[in-house]
C-alpha cells in the first residue's frame, strides 16, 4: 500500500467521525427530555461539551493532514479537501438540527 491512498483513508475517517459526532449529538439531544431550567445546566450542556471537544480534536487532525497534502502538492488534494469539508458540514448540520430542536421545544 502506498502512502497516497493511506492519507485519503485517514482524511475520510476523520470526515466520517466528524459526521458521526454531529449526528450522535443531534440524536442525543432529540432523545433527551429537558426543561427550560436544563438549558444551561444538565445533559444538553454535557452533550455539547463532549461533542465540541471530540470535534475540535478531529478538526485539528484533519486540518493538519489536509494542509500537509496541500503543501506537498498531493495528487488527491482536491478529494481530501472535499472530504474534510463534507465531514465539517455534516457535523454543523447535526449541531443546527439539535439547536433547532431545542429552540422548538423551549419556544
Amino acid at each position: 500500500m502506498s502512502a497516497k491512498p493511506q492519507l485519503v483513508r485517514y482524511v475520510d475517517l476523520v470526515a466520517f467521525l466528524l459526521a458521526l459526532d454531529g449526528i450522535g449529538y443531534a440524536v442525543a439531544i432529540l432523545l433527551t427530555p429537558f426543561q427550560r431550567d436544563d438549558l444551561y445546566t444538565g445533559a444538553p450542556v454535557v452533550y455539547l461539551a463532549a461533542a465540541l471537544t471530540v470535534a475540535a480534536l478531529l478538526l485539528l487532525s484533519g486540518l493538519l493532514m489536509t494542509l500537509t497534502a496541500l503543501i506537498r502538492k498531493h495528487p488527491y488534494r482536491g478529494r481530501l479537501i472535499v472530504s474534510y469539508i463534507s465531514g465539517l458540514l455534516l457535523f454543523a448540520l447535526g449541531l443546527s438540527i439539535a439547536h433547532g430542536w431545542i429552540a422548538c421545544r423551549l419556544g
